[in-house]
């Protein structure tokens, strides 16, 4: 499940993960929902679209193209949406898009899409918020997200600062199988790329055994 707003991690993994073939699906929300449907076709409408762009984000569009051209089987878009307006939530279909709003939650029908996929897991990691989680109107995708995560017979796995805090916000720490909070260092290690402190660790290791023979 691959969310927020610091996205470059995401599609890094994912290009990776999915390269290798080590994933069987990808839920996406947030941001990285957002960029993979501007990448397929959908005009999801200016202010998302230029909020966007105020982030240097574009970038991870054509990378998301090649992504989809290469494993759309195995990667899961958004359907639906929640914008706000005059302080109430309000949900718009991907039919109905584009948005005259600025879209900061996954809608309904899209988390119990993902909730059957979560059901069926043997193993779920997720990074990264699939919505504004600090607003009330804006919470539910992620809440019910990651409850459908500790409530299911999957192992959970959690990482980053932003996941963190929505786990805290909706009490669920003590329910998730394993929570990091180094979410870049998590999304690397399970990408196959060797941290930096492991790599030392290794190198004073092997200085170490030639100056100290056994």
């Amino acid at each position: 499940v691959l969310g927020g707003t610091k996205v470059d991690d995401a599609f890094l993994m994912m290009v990776s993960v999915l390269g290798e073939g080590v994933v069987d699906t990808v839920l996406t929300g947030g941001l990285v929902g957002q960029i993979m449907l501007i990448a397929s076709g959908v005009d999801i409408g200016s202010p998302s679209a230029k909020f966007i762009r105020s982030k240097n984000l574009w970038q991870w569009v054509e990378t998301s193209r090649e992504l989809l051209a290469a494993h759309a089987d195995k990667i899961v878009l958004p359907i639906d949406f929640a914008y706000v307006r005059d302080d109430r939530r309000c949900e718009i279909t991907l039919a109905e898009l584009p948005a005259d709003e600025l879209l900061l939650d996954i809608g309904r029908a899209t988390v119990e899409s993902f909730r059957a996929t979560i059901a069926a897991a043997g193993t779920v990691f997720a990074n990264g918020p699939l919505g504004v989680f600090e607003r009330p109107e804006t919470a539910y995708g992620t809440r019910a997200i990651w409850e459908a995560m500790v409530e299911s017979k999957a192992y959970a796995a959690l990482g980053g600062g932003d996941s963190i805090a929505a786990m805290n916000s909706f009490r669920l720490a003590d329910r998730f199988d394993y929570v990091c909070t180094a979410g870049g260092g998590m999304v690397r290690f399970l990408s196959g790329e060797e941290l930096p402190v492991v790599a030392a660790l290794k190198r004073a290791a092997a200085k170490s055994a030639q100056q100290c023979p056994i």
